[in-house]
């Protein structure tokens, strides 16, 4: 499952910096997206990348 996976990578970072997730699985692509909205983390941004898509979250403040 991506969700525990993306969760212990991002709270693995300091709040206010960027984790780049490098994907081509479109289930992925949207588990990211709605993940970041459950979890208020940022998505940043969202970039093909050829077949797959970067995306840039950042994580977190810990006071939101």
């Amino acid at each position: 499952d991506l969700a525990p996976v993306l969760a212990k990578h991002v709270r693995a970072r300091e709040p206010g910096s960027l984790v780049r997730v490098l994907t081509a699985r479109a289930s992925a692509m949207d588990g990211i997206r709605s993940w970041c909205r459950l979890t208020k983390n940022v998505l940043e941004g969202e970039t093909p990348r050829g077949e797959a898509v970067e995306f840039l979250i950042r994580r977190k403040s810990p006071l939101t």
